[in-house]
Order: C-alpha cells, then structure tokens, then sequence
C-alpha cells in the first residue's frame, strides 16, 4: 500500500513536470513574447466619392503609428498619403485610379477593402469667341474638362444641339446649329452639363438669298517657279480680297498644294482675326492636295487671306482663291473628287435643305494651261462661273440649289487635264449684304511665264454690267489684246505704252466693256516678244465705265539703295470727277511690295506675296510687284502712292503707273 502511494506520487510529478514543460513552450508564442499582430481594418471612408486628387480620410484600426512601408491603393493604385497614425490616414485620389476599393496594407497583410466612387469632373466653360454671331458662325468654346475626345458628349446652344467640328480637354469649336437662338451654351460630358454662357444669335441686313459678293483666284506659286525655296517658317502666301469684307458675310478660301511628306500643319487667317474651319480635303493626285476652309459672321474690313505653314515639308505649288459670300453660312455637305477629264466633278453630295449655296472649286495637280471652262448645266441650279485662270488650270463655280436630291457638282474643261475638285453646299440664311456702289466683282491674278504662247490665253468671267480692266506689267510690250466675245467697246489702252529706265517693266491698262454681259470670255494678250514673264492682273467691275478720267502716263526710277518704304507716284495722277475707280500697277527688279502706306485710306493693296520663295523679299507670285486700286471718293486733289517693301537688295529699276476710270452711280 505504501509503495503504491509512492509510485502513484511519482507519476503525478512526472505528469506535472510535462504540464510545466508543454506550457513554458506554449509562453513563447504569446502575446507578451511579440506574437502575430491584429491585420489593419478600415471602418469608413471620408468622403466615399470625390474627383482625382480629392483627399480622402481613411479611419480604422492598426495601421502602425507611421507609415514605414505600409502602403494605401485605391482600386490597385497606390497613393501618397499626406498624413499617418494608428487609427487615421489621409491620402489624395490618385491619378489613374477609378472606382473600386481602397485598401490599407502593414506589415504585408491587406485589410478590408471599403469603396471608394472616382467621379469625373464637371466641364466648365470659361469664355466663348465671338459670343454673337448669326447660324453657322464658327464659336470657339474655352473651358475645361472637356475631355480628350468628344465620344458621347455633347454641344447645345440654348437647348439645339450642335456639331462640334473639333474637341480637346479645353477647346471645342462648333457652328451655331440651325434653329438656335438666344441663349446658353452648354458643354455635357458623362450626363454632367456645365455651367451655360450666354451667345446671341444675330441676324442682319441680307437679301436672304445666297449669292456670291466677290472672289480673287491669286497665282499657282508654281507659275514662275524656279527661285530657291528658302527662307524660315512659318510660311505664308498672302491673297489679297478684291474688296473689304462685309461684317456677317462668309468668306471661304480654296487651297491647292504639294503635300508631298504628308505633315504639313496649315492655319488660315484674314486681316481681322476671324477663325477658319476646314471643311473638306480632296484625295491627293500627284502629292497634290485642295481643302475649303470656312469663316462665318466675319467682321468688317479685311483686306486679305493668308495661309500660313507652321511645320512640314515646304514645296511648291500653292494656290489660294478667296471667295466671300452672303445669306449662306453653315456647311450642310460637302465633296471632293479627282480625275483626268474634261467635265470636271467634284463627287456626289446631298443637302439637307433647298436652297443651299453650292461653290465647286477646281485646282490642277499638275501645271497644265487648259484652253477654256465652261459652267455646269444641271437641274435645279443655274451655275455661274466665278474664276477661270486658264495659265493655271483652276477654275471655280457657283449657284443655288433648288432640291434635296443628290447632286454631283460638274463643269466642263477644253482640255482634258488631270484635276482635283471639291464642292461645299452652305445652308441658306440671313448675313451681311452685298454692296451696292461700284465694287470689282471678280479678280484674277493671271501669270504668265516665260516663253508662253503668243498671243496669251486669259479667261474671265463677265457676268455684271460694267467693265473689265487689264493691268498689265511685263518685260515684253504689248501689241494688241482682243477677246471672244468682242465687246462693245475696247480692248482700248489708257495710253501709249510705258516702258521704265533700261527696258525694264512696260506698265499699262486696257478696258473693254459689253453692252449684255456676256459670261465667260477668252482674252488673247498678244506681245512684242515671247522670252519674258509677265502678271496680267484682270478686274470685272461691277458699275464700271471704260470712260478714261486721267492717265499719269507712267513713272520709272532707279533706286539704288534700299527702301523700306517707297514712292512710285508723287502727285502722279489727279482725277476730274467722284468715285473714280483708280488702278495702280507697276514693276521692280529687286525687293518685293507688301502692302499700301499711301493714300492712308481708301487704297487696296492688290498684289499677293509668297514667303517661301526668295526673290530679294517675300515672292514671286505677283512678281514681287505691286498693284493697287483706290476710291477718290469726292476728293479730286492729287494721288500720291507709296506701298511697303521687303528688301535684301536695292529696288534698282522700277517702273508704275495710274489710270483713272469714271463709275456709274
């Protein structure tokens, strides 16, 4: 019994001293020993939704006294936080994250995840130009968070939708839609609308029947090509308007160029600022392109389009025409085509509306004389033709279409040469107006180069009652000019022919005039020779009169030093009646005529310049020459004509000239 107490004694020390043993080793792993801490845990989320960047507070448990390597993410993207303890973090949205989780990890264990809403931001509009305008006007709409693309987002003037024409993260332009009225506009992005800025939508003092105001056509750079291309972009070709515009009006310029490299960037501008939409781009024929860019609700008073390249391959072949319209504003369709034909299609368009204007305009990928034009014939529309520069083989149509059929702009070349062409249908409204008093109605920048035909080829439309002027300066005199149709009265010469000092520039006018206008007409420019170059500047004037006021008889000068102004008529010419159309033309050897310093007003400086090809200043597009065309008005004091100049050399020889033809009233 006693031995059974014992060893019963020693097997409960034994199991005690295993108790003892088991719960030393278990003592290593607790608490007090530096075991497995408790993961983090968010408890909410302030705020739960907020924009890029909004700072959130993340409050919860365990997160460590400082961050060290711990980390935040929000929907997997880590942010930075600005501020850290146990129970409390504060960190900005960051960029890239979307909506999803956000989620606290120390120690390499996550914790809970709590959702967080990523938002867009709202669009806002800060500014609109212009912020009047009638249907149609180009609106340039400044803001922010518009995004990147347009997509589903969307444009409304005072509740009418629009159709934005170009869309970045703070710029959108769009034309005023049809129906709009006085009121907001407002930018929607993602179901958000903006804030709305006020655009009054404005009519004016048109007809309401669209029709063409006038058009210049300026010179194929290609004409007298042969000069190095030189100097520093950006460049620019200047085409001078054949009037001031009108305020409201439209004014669209046709561009033909060598797109060979495929990166050039073009801007087009006028005088007074106004914004220039593209609307078409023809297929390239030859590396060559033609486009149609628009302006709307212009102001007043340019004298000139230019276009400029501001990076790319520069190459030749740059051909601006201009033509500004009224009661026409809004691009309803447009088209393009290329081909070798005589019947010259711009591709089918269809307009939305009756009574759209129809341009079709042509430009020749490759420097080819075409012998005639003649305008299209097609149902609905009466076709006009508005240029017609035969040395350069463009041409240029017009009319108002009747219908909402399809159409397929068309007109007819003598000669079956390679072209592009492109249509623009504007739909029908109220703008500006067209004057009244006597106004050149068609220009034309005819160059002809050296070694041409004789006699020289000009066509001209003449489709107003009164006159059409030549003025002519060349290196070969002119002996005779005819046309077909004959007019009425002329080709007669303001006087006899002036050649300036050591045969350098003859200067001289013609005037013909028909007693029905008798559209398109061919002028034959026959010369004393064939070896020289020549520009033949053609006006049809509307009111005009082949009824001679005053001629200067022509002036010339050998300028030996360089002038950055100079004065080719001191006096030269004082007419004996009002509102006198007066031309100015004349010649240089060197430097080039940039614009018109004198008379200070009522002068139009009419040459157009090129920066891309040196010829002692800016170009040879009018042969670094100078043309003008001033009003007297009701002065009859002395004229006096002094034009700007671009130089790296002397003028040397020059040679100019005035005649002065009376108006009808």
């Amino acid at each position: 019994m006693r031995a059974t107490t014992r060893q019963f004694a020693r097997w409960m020390l034994v199991l005690a001293l295993a108790i003892t043993t088991v719960g030393c080793g278990a003592g290593s792993s607790s608490p007090g020993g530096g075991g497995n801490p408790s993961p983090a845990s968010i408890t909410s989320l302030n705020p739960t939704s907020g924009v890029l960047g909004t700072p959130v507070t993340i409050t919860g448990a365990n997160f460590g006294a400082t961050q060290g390597t711990s980390t935040v993410t929000f929907s997997g993207t880590a942010a930075t936080p600005t501020s850290w303890s146990a129970t409390s973090i504060v960190a900005p949205v960051p960029t890239g994250a979307t909506t999803g989780n956000v989620v606290v990890t120390v120690g390499g264990v996550a914790s809970n995840g709590v959702s967080f809403t990523v938002t867009v931001p709202p669009p806002s509009i800060t500014s609109l130009n212009p912020t009047s305008g009638v249907l149609g006007t180009s609106v340039t709409i400044t803001g922010a968070n518009f995004g990147a693309s347009q997509g589903t987002s969307t444009v409304t003037f005072n509740g009418i939708g629009a159709t934005p024409t170009s869309w970045s993260a703070t710029s959108i332009v769009a034309p005023v839609p049809a129906g709009a009225t006085t009121g907001n506009v407002v930018v929607t992005v993602g179901g958000v609308a903006s804030n709305g800025v006020n655009f009054t939508v404005s009519s004016s003092t048109g007809s309401g029947t669209p029709a063409l105001v006038h058009n210049a056509a300026c010179a194929n750079s290609a004409a007298l090509a042969g000069q190095p291309w030189g100097g520093t972009p950006p460049y620019e070709y200047r085409c001078p308007t054949p009037e001031l515009t009108t305020a409201g009006n439209t004014l669209i310029v046709a561009f033909g160029f060598d797109a060979t490299g495929g990166n050039q960037t073009f801007v087009v501008g006028d005088q007074q600022g106004d914004v220039f939409t593209l609307d078409v781009s023809s297929p390239l024929n030859n590396n060559r392109q033609l486009r149609i860019y628009r302006a709307t609700n212009i102001a007043a008073n340019s004298a000139w389009v230019n276009v400029k390249m501001t990076s790319g391959t520069l190459n030749g072949y740059w051909q601006p025409m201009v033509f500004e319209v009224d009661n026409a504003a809004a691009l309803d369709a447009s088209s393009c085509n290329s081909g070798t034909s005589s019947s010259i299609t711009a591709g089918q368009i269809t307009p939305t509306a009756v009574g759209d204007l129809l341009l079709q305009v042509s430009y020749a990928p490759t420097y080819a004389s075409n012998a005639s034009f003649g305008a299209g014939s097609q149902s609905n529309i009466s076709w006009a033709l508005a240029h017609t520069l035969l040395g350069d083989g463009s041409a240029s149509q017009w009319g108002v279409y009747n219908s909402t059929s399809a159409i397929t702009p068309t007109f007819t070349a003598g000669t079956a040469n390679p072209f592009l062409s492109c249509a623009v249908a504007l739909r029908a409204t109220t703008t500006g107006g067209a004057p009244s008093a006597f106004n050149v109605y068609h220009q034309e920048h005819d160059a002809m180069p050296h070694n041409a035909p004789n006699p020289w080829q000009v066509g001209v439309v003449v489709d107003v009652p009164g006159a059409v002027y030549l003025a002519y300066v060349g290196n070969d005199s002119i002996t005779s000019v005819t046309s077909s149709p004959a007019p009425n009265v002329g080709w007669t010469a303001s006087g006899a022919d002036f050649n300036g000092l050591n045969g350098h520039n003859h200067v001289n006018f013609y005037c013909a005039s028909w007693t029905s206008p008798p559209g398109y007409v061919t002028v034959d420019i026959n010369r004393s020779g064939t070896t020289n170059d020549s520009i033949n500047m053609m006006y049809v004037v509307a009111k005009g009169t082949c009824n001679l006021d005053a001629d200067s008889g022509g002036q010339a000068g050998n300028q030996t030093s360089a002038l950055s102004q100079m004065t080719i008529c001191n006096g030269c010419l004082t007419p004996t009646t009002a509102n006198d159309i007066i031309l100015q033309d004349g010649g240089q050897y060197a430097c080039t005529g940039t614009s018109l310093v004198a008379p200070a007003s009522g002068g139009l400086f009419e040459a157009g310049w090129f920066t891309g090809n040196t010829v002692d200043g800016p170009s040879q597009t009018d042969e670094n020459n100078f043309w003008s065309m001033i009003r007297n008005g009701s002065s009859l004091s002395a004229i006096t004509v002094t034009v700007a100049e671009s130089c790296d050399a002397p003028q040397q020889y020059w040679a100019s000239r005035l005649a002065a033809y009376k108006t009808l009233p």
